[in-house]
């Protein structure tokens, strides 16, 4: 597989970007359900939120990252049907 799109398929790196993040989106959503039942005593009561926040944060820079890439690279243009 190349790694830049081409006129008719994503590359790779796009491919790649995109589930690493749809992947991260729903692994923060289960972590977010689970911090919220936590008891105050529990260790990961103050571990959870942030590890969160960091996780949080590290997935802005990909998306940053992700939206140069589409500059850089452009999508396949659109089927004609």
């Amino acid at each position: 597989m190349q790694l830049k799109n081409s006129v008719l398929r994503y590359g790779s790196l796009s491919i790649a970007m995109h589930w690493l993040v749809a992947g991260t989106v729903y692994g923060m959503f289960a972590l977010g359900l689970w911090m919220v039942t936590q008891g105050y005593y529990d260790t990961w009561y103050h571990k959870a939120p942030e590890l969160h926040k960091s996780i949080g944060m590290v997935l802005f820079v990909v998306m940053l990252v992700r939206v140069v890439w589409r500059f850089v690279s452009p999508p396949p243009k659109p089927l004609s049907s």
